[in-house]
């Protein structure tokens, strides 16, 4: 992927699985040292994870921008907290590939389920931004 915020979620993402409910972060020399991204348009990237595996459901992922890099130049457009919820059908974007039977098992069924799920991402976003 050439994006580079995709690239650095990824990067993140892989250290936040080996530490499990711990906010992980990388700032952009970590990063290019370790090969994962040259350039990126952020200061520091976070990500925490709560729940094991190789899927990035209920992870958060927490990004500081440079400043010369914030969205329409405000002061108020410092970060950006991005989560992934829980899959409550196996379907993909329009434009996406199609969904892997593997998928299908990280679904949730049932509305209980479902909404445990959604309930432990809020808790998790919480956790990485009030530390």
């Amino acid at each position: 992927d050439t994006c580079p915020y995709a690239r650095t979620h990824m990067a993140t993402f892989k250290q936040a699985t080996q530490q499990l409910n711990q906010l992980i972060k990388a700032v952009p020399a970590e990063l290019a040292a370790a090969g994962d991204i040259p350039e990126t348009p952020v200061l520091a990237s976070f990500a925490r994870v709560n729940v094991p595996g190789d899927h990035a459901f209920g992870a958060v992922f927490i990004n500081i921008f440079k400043e010369d890099m914030q969205p329409f130049k405000g002061s108020k457009n410092v970060a950006l907290v991005y989560t992934v919820g829980a899959l409550g059908r196996n379907k993909r974007a329009e434009g996406e590939e199609a969904p892997s039977a593997e998928r299908e098992a990280l679904v949730k069924k049932t509305k209980k389920d479902f909404l445990e799920a959604i309930y432990l991402t809020g808790q998790n976003v919480m956790a990485a931004v009030v530390v």
